[in-house]
Protein backbone atom coordinates (compact mmCIF):
# COMPACT_ATOMS: atom_id res chain seq x y z
CA UNK A 1 0.00 0.00 0.00
CA UNK A 2 1.49 3.36 -1.26
CA UNK A 3 0.11 5.79 1.00
CA UNK A 4 1.70 3.17 4.42
CA UNK A 5 4.85 3.97 2.90
CA UNK A 6 4.58 6.93 2.62
CA UNK A 7 3.47 7.54 6.10
CA UNK A 8 6.25 5.29 7.34
CA UNK A 9 9.05 7.45 5.26
CA UNK A 10 7.22 10.01 7.01
CA UNK A 11 7.65 9.16 10.40
CA UNK A 12 11.34 7.62 9.42
CA UNK A 13 13.31 10.21 11.61
CA UNK A 14 10.92 9.70 14.42
CA UNK A 15 11.85 6.23 14.73
CA UNK A 16 15.36 6.85 14.76
CA UNK A 17 15.99 3.38 12.89
CA UNK A 18 16.69 2.82 9.35
CA UNK A 19 14.40 0.17 7.71
CA UNK A 20 13.61 -1.47 4.91
CA UNK A 21 10.14 -2.45 3.41
CA UNK A 22 8.89 -6.09 3.22
CA UNK A 23 6.28 -7.03 0.55
CA UNK A 24 3.79 -8.66 2.71
CA UNK A 25 1.96 -11.44 1.72
CA UNK A 26 -1.73 -11.25 0.36
CA UNK A 27 -4.46 -13.80 1.68
CA UNK A 28 -4.98 -14.73 -1.78
CA UNK A 29 -1.16 -15.78 -1.63
CA UNK A 30 -1.65 -18.23 0.88
CA UNK A 31 -1.72 -21.28 -0.41
CA UNK A 32 -4.02 -25.07 0.61
CA UNK A 33 -0.88 -26.54 1.88
CA UNK A 34 -0.15 -23.51 4.18
CA UNK A 35 -3.17 -23.43 5.34
CA UNK A 36 -3.13 -27.11 5.91
CA UNK A 37 0.30 -26.85 7.79
CA UNK A 38 -0.33 -23.73 10.00
CA UNK A 39 -3.99 -23.12 10.53
CA UNK A 40 -5.67 -26.62 10.26
CA UNK A 41 -6.73 -26.82 14.55
CA UNK A 42 -7.24 -23.00 14.53
CA UNK A 43 -10.32 -21.37 16.40
CA UNK A 44 -10.81 -18.38 14.32
CA UNK A 45 -14.45 -17.95 15.65
CA UNK A 46 -13.29 -17.15 19.12
CA UNK A 47 -12.25 -14.16 17.79
CA UNK A 48 -13.17 -10.87 15.87
CA UNK A 49 -10.91 -11.75 12.75
CA UNK A 50 -10.74 -11.35 8.90
CA UNK A 51 -9.32 -14.81 8.85
CA UNK A 52 -7.44 -14.86 5.64
CA UNK A 53 -5.66 -11.52 6.74
CA UNK A 54 -4.38 -13.06 9.56
CA UNK A 55 -3.33 -16.07 8.03
CA UNK A 56 -1.53 -13.66 5.33
CA UNK A 57 -0.23 -11.67 8.06
CA UNK A 58 1.40 -14.66 10.06
CA UNK A 59 2.74 -16.42 6.56
CA UNK A 60 4.12 -13.23 5.83
CA UNK A 61 5.99 -12.68 9.45
CA UNK A 62 7.47 -16.05 9.30
CA UNK A 63 8.88 -15.28 5.42
CA UNK A 64 10.65 -12.47 7.65
CA UNK A 65 11.53 -14.56 10.30
CA UNK A 66 13.46 -17.47 7.94
CA UNK A 67 14.83 -14.88 6.15
CA UNK A 68 16.90 -13.35 9.56
CA UNK A 69 17.38 -17.19 10.70
CA UNK A 70 18.89 -18.09 6.78
CA UNK A 71 21.32 -14.74 6.81
CA UNK A 72 21.95 -14.71 10.49
CA UNK A 73 20.63 -11.50 10.92
CA UNK A 74 18.94 -9.60 13.94
CA UNK A 75 15.67 -7.91 12.83
CA UNK A 76 12.62 -6.16 14.61
CA UNK A 77 9.67 -6.20 12.88
CA UNK A 78 7.80 -2.41 12.88
CA UNK A 79 4.02 -2.35 11.11
CA UNK A 80 2.78 0.21 9.34
CA UNK A 81 0.63 0.95 11.78
CA UNK A 82 2.88 2.41 14.56
CA UNK A 83 3.06 4.93 16.95
CA UNK A 84 5.48 6.20 18.22
CA UNK A 85 5.36 8.40 21.26
CA UNK A 86 8.89 9.03 22.31
CA UNK A 87 12.32 8.51 19.86
CA UNK A 88 14.20 5.40 20.98
CA UNK A 89 17.91 5.14 21.58
CA UNK A 90 18.54 2.01 19.33
CA UNK A 91 22.00 2.70 19.37
CA UNK A 92 22.15 2.13 22.72
CA UNK A 93 20.17 -1.64 22.01
CA UNK A 94 22.31 -4.41 22.86
CA UNK A 95 20.69 -6.94 19.95
CA UNK A 96 22.27 -9.83 21.55
CA UNK A 97 20.60 -9.66 24.77
CA UNK A 98 17.35 -10.91 23.64
CA UNK A 99 15.63 -12.76 21.43
CA UNK A 100 12.68 -14.14 20.12
CA UNK A 101 11.44 -15.15 23.42
CA UNK A 102 12.47 -12.35 25.49
CA UNK A 103 10.64 -9.57 23.05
Amino acid sequence: NIDRREWMLSIKDKIGLDFEFWNATTPNEVTEEQKERYFKYVNYYEWNVIVDAVMATFISHMKILKWSVDNHTNIILIEDDIDIVNKFDWDGLDWDSFDIYKL
